[in-house]
């Protein structure tokens, strides 16, 4: 276990190929964090004092905020509205993030993966 010090200096630099992540040993550092690289690209590596200690993607993301009026639709209504919006999205954004407030009526997941959503337990973070 490392024990701590006080770091000098930090850097960070992008990595643009599966190439240059085996340059900067990412694949290593990922199995040590119990993960694997993914190929999407960029790849920024953080270095501490000239040690990989960290990496992120930083992809454009497309991000659906859907609000839709209660009683504009029937059920049946919205579901078909929806499967299509939905593939129209994914066919535009690829694979766009779909926010939906907890206390919207839309927070069904079950009605949500019938239309192709996928819940995941993530949290989100703004850089205030």
């Amino acid at each position: 276990m490392r024990t701590f010090t006080p770091r000098q200096k930090i850097e960070q630099f992008r990595i643009d190929s599966l190439a240059d992540a085996e340059l900067w040993s990412l694949p290593g550092l990922a199995e040590q964090c119990g993960t694997k690289i993914s190929p999407v690209f960029p790849i920024f590596v953080v270095l501490a004092d000239g040690e990989p200690v960290a990496y992120y993607y930083a992809t454009p993301q497309v991000v659906v905020r859907p609000t839709v009026h209660p009683d504009a639709m029937t059920p049946r209504e919205f579901y078909e509205v929806a499967k299509v919006v939905i593939a129209i999205s994914k066919k535009h954004f690829a694979y766009p993030l779909w926010l939906v407030d907890p206390k919207s009526h839309l927070a069904l997941p079950d009605l949500l993966a019938k239309l192709g959503l996928m819940h995941k337990d993530l949290k989100v973070f703004e850089v205030a």
